[in-house]
C-alpha cells in the first residue's frame, strides 16, 4: 500500500536522534491489519512531532528505491519491543471490541490523560 502523502517518514534511527535531542514526540499506532484466530494484528506507528505526522518505515529500501511502512505485529512486535525503546512513554491500552490501541499518560498519581487513538485502517486494505 503506497504511504499516504501527507506522512513524512522516520526510521527508528531518527527516532533515537529525536530522542538524544530531546525533540517531544507522541506515539500513534494505527491498525492495518485485524487479528483472527492465531494471526496477530498488525500497526503502523505515527510519531507526531509538533503538528507533523511521520511514519515510521524500515532503513532498507526496495529495488526500485522505494520505501515501506514498518509493520508491528501487536505481539511481540509492539508490546514488548517496539514501545519499549521507541515509544514516547505512555501506557499501551488495548481496545479488544475494534483491535485499536490507545495511549495514556499519567498525570498525577490518579489520573490518566489520553494521548492518542489509533485508526482503524484496516478496511482499506480489503
Amino acid at each position: 500500500m503506497p504511504i499516504a502523502r501527507h506522512y513524512s517518514l522516520v526510521t527508528v534511527a531518527g527516532v533515537r536522534l529525536w530522542r538524544e535531542q530531546g525533540t517531544v514526540f507522541r506515539c500513534r499506532y494505527d491498525l492495518v491489519r485485524v487479528g483472527q484466530r492465531n494471526v496477530s494484528p498488525v500497526y503502523n506507528c505515527v510519531y507526531l512531532v509538533d503538528a507533523e505526522e511521520n511514519i515510521l518505515v524500515s532503513t532498507a529500501t526496495r529495488p526500485d528505491g522505494s520505501v515501506e511502512e514498518r509493520k508491528l505485529n501487536l505481539w511481540p512486535g509492539l508490546l514488548a519491543r517496539h514501545h519499549v525503546e521507541y515509544g514516547d512513554g505512555s501506557m499501551l491500552v488495548f481496545n479488544p471490541e475494534n483491535q485499536t490501541i490507545s495511549t495514556w499518560f499519567l498525570s498525577d498519581d490518579t489520573t490518566a490523560k489520553l494521548g492518542t487513538v489509533g485508526k482503524d485502517c484496516s478496511e482499506s486494505e480489503t
